[in-house]
């Protein structure tokens, strides 16, 4: 996979600036989701529904503002605009947010499953 996106980045980038700034937004985004997935996993460890969803709403917003700021950088660099270039790196942000949504669900749901079976154990 990561050889895929790396080769992909060749094919969309109009010059070597481009193509290594390509290259750091990737790392950014990924580490982002890679920080803001493990923050929400230790935050809401054996918590509430509802802190649950405040972590994980306010994390997935400031990660979207930090994504904007990368954006943003990368468009005053590289002038003029790639737009392929763009369009890949909201095509990566949405796709890491699948991975992420995927990954906590995953570690959640044994989570979910145990609680409901207590719930049905006192009834």
């Amino acid at each position: 996979m990561i050889f895929t996106i790396i080769c992909s980045f060749s094919l969309i980038s109009k010059s070597l600036i481009d193509y290594s700034s390509l290259v750091l937004v990737n790392i950014l985004i990924l580490s982002s989701f890679y920080i803001g997935t493990n923050l929400i996993l230790k935050k809401v460890e054996n918590k509430s529904q509802a802190q649950f969803n405040a972590a994980f709403f306010g994390v997935t917003g400031l990660r979207m503002i930090f994504i904007i700021i990368i954006l943003s950088i990368y468009l005053i660099i590289n002038k003029p605009a790639n737009v392929a270039g763009v369009i890949f790196i909201i095509s990566t942000y949405f796709i890491y947010m699948g991975f992420e949504i995927r990954f906590i669900l995953h570690k959640l749901r044994p989570d979910l499953q145990n609680q409901k079976a207590n719930e049905n154990a006192r009834k």
